[in-house]
């Protein structure tokens, strides 16, 4: 891990705000999930079914796949391939370590036990997709959308077959085969912002009009479920992420409808890796407090707390121009 300290440069606002919005919900879904007065759709659906709550995890993907490419292209000119590939394995690979170690811990605290717990979280998850994505990165944008929809067609064929989706659905965030499936979305979620990265939004939105209509279509087979991590939940959640993250895109840098600035979501979404590693503790400040059948509106007072303090966090960063990545 490593700070840097770094001068102002242009950015897209849009990508920022939508970062931080997606951590922000992320940071209050974390704090209140484990408690049941909040309401249903507040809450993963039990097995089949979609929640606001089940698309987090997936915008986070999608957020990453925003930047992915442009981001090799650029570490390829500036440090060749195999240092550049070298970079990118070991970041994945250490979101993996972290999630294991830090995960692990939090998950100690709660179940009161002093034996290793490893169970299967976001950032394990987020490692695996990366790493699934660096084999096809290099390859042009249509190429990698074939190769998505080879893997999505495979990895479908397989839960439904060997009954995958039935081991999915025991493990936390899917499990490992879980992670192969967030690794198809986020490759084809670099398809669909390579038209973001060269500004034909018309494509960008073309592609999530598909992709949202290609997970419908396939629900009625296999229906979604984010626990199961069906195919047809990896088609409509990024289908979902392209229409959300257009919408920011179109008030934020299209319209500049805050004139270039966003004071609450953006500082966030600058130092997404920080804020989500170091708020796990905050998730701990509830037990002090209530019980998890406490009333809803207990629940949700400390999940916005928790988004409020890790905001200042941000915003107090922001001004210091650190930010913190791997």
């Amino acid at each position: 891990m490593e700070t840097l300290i770094k001068p102002e440069k242009k950015r897209y606002l849009s990508i920022d705000v939508f970062r931080g919005l997606t951590v922000a919900v992320m940071i209050f879904v974390n704090t209140t999930g484990e408690y049941m007065g909040l309401p249903a759709w507040s809450h993963h659906a039990k097995d089949y079914g979609l929640t606001y709550v089940d698309l987090v995890a997936p915008f986070f993907i999608f957020a990453i796949a925003l930047t992915y490419h442009m981001f090799y292209k650029s570490g390829h000119v500036k440090e060749g391939w195999l240092q550049n590939n070298l970079r990118v394995i070991r970041r994945y690979f250490a979101l993996v370590g972290i999630g294991f170690l830090g995960g692990g811990i939090v998950d100690m605290i709660l179940q009161k036990t002093i034996h290793p717990i490893y169970n299967w979280g976001v950032f394990q998850a987020i490692g695996m997709a990366g790493l699934v994505t660096l084999l096809f990165i290099n390859l042009p944008r249509w190429w990698r959308l074939a190769a998505g929809i080879l893997l999505w067609v495979t990895y479908q064929y397989l839960l439904v077959t060997f009954k995958l989706d039935d081991i999915n659905f025991t493990e936390e965030h899917s499990g490992f085969w879980g992670g192969l499936g967030y690794g198809i979305m986020m490759l084809l979620a670099t398809v669909v912002c390579e038209a973001f990265e060269t500004g034909r939004m018309y494509r960008f939105l073309a592609g999530g009009a598909v992709f949202t209509a290609a997970g419908i279509v396939t629900s009625f087979y296999w229906g979604i479920s984010k626990n199961r991590l069906t195919g047809p939940y990896i088609f409509i959640a990024l289908g979902l992420a392209c229409f959300f993250f257009y919408a920011i895109w179109y008030l934020y840098d299209k319209l500049q409808i805050t004139q270039g600035r966003s004071s609450f979501f953006a500082p966030i979404g600058k130092n997404p890796f920080f804020i989500y590693v170091f708020y796990g503790p905050l998730t701990l400040i509830p037990l002090l407090f209530i019980q998890f059948d406490s009333p809803w509106y207990q629940a949700s007072f400390f999940g916005l707390l928790n988004v409020f303090i890790m905001w200042q966090v941000a915003a107090f960063l922001d001004r210091k121009r650190i930010y913190i990545s791997i």
